[in-house]
């Protein structure tokens, strides 16, 4: 019974690439735990638990990456019986950004008990993982003279931007993290130079 099923678990907040579950307690109209026989169903075949990057979100990660489409991604998560009337909804999500989660049952949306005003779509943010230096970017500006990451002149300030992101390739959106830079010369590897690294907290 969809107006008093309800579900709780990570349905707030997530990172990415984590393996993050929702719970699912079914009920019937008198709010009690439904109990069905799991050896004569697919759970599949009576919820559906998609999580979909909202429009808005979509738009920025495409203007951030450059990207030329802003198609938004959609995951099904794995839906177990657990017994009880009570199921699991497993997903991983591999983009950050915000997100809604849709859980249906009978291809209704479920209610909570709450009436028409209902708790499905749930509002999801999905935060990139902890920076790995692998995936991390160095680039010189665009806009000037030179290429400061091939050439410079002495005496002479350049710069560098350093995009921090996390090991599926997601721009990190906070600050924190202690990059350290360094310019070692090839003809002399004992003069070694460190670059002041301004930390933008985005």
């Amino acid at each position: 019974d969809y107006p008093n099923t309800y579900a709780y678990g990570t349905l707030v907040a997530t990172n990415t690439g984590l393996s993050s579950t929702i719970f699912i307690q079914t009920a019937d109209s008198a709010g009690n735990n439904a109990n069905i026989d799991a050896q004569t169903f697919n759970p599949e075949d009576i919820f559906t638990v998609a999580i979909s990057e909202t429009d808005s979100s979509s738009a920025r990660r495409s203007r951030r990456r450059r990207l030329q489409s802003s198609a938004s991604p959609t995951y099904d998560a794995v839906i177990t019986y657990l017994g009880n009337g009570l199921y699991s909804a497993t997903y991983t999500i591999l983009l950050s950004g915000e997100y809604e989660v849709s859980i249906q049952l009978g291809g209704n949306e479920i209610q909570c008990g709450q009436g028409e005003s209902g708790c499905s779509p749930f509002n999801l943010a999905v935060a990139p993982a902890p920076t790995t230096s692998s995936m991390t970017e160095v680039e010189s500006p665009a806009g000037e003279a030179m290429d400061y990451l091939v050439e410079a002149i002495a005496g002479q300030q350049g710069t560098l931007y350093l995009q921090a992101k996390d090991a599926l390739g997601n721009n990190k959106d906070i600050g924190g993290d202690d990059f350290i830079v360094s310019f070692t010369s090839e003809a002399d590897s004992s003069v070694i130079y460190k670059g002041q690294v301004d930390d933008n907290k985005d």
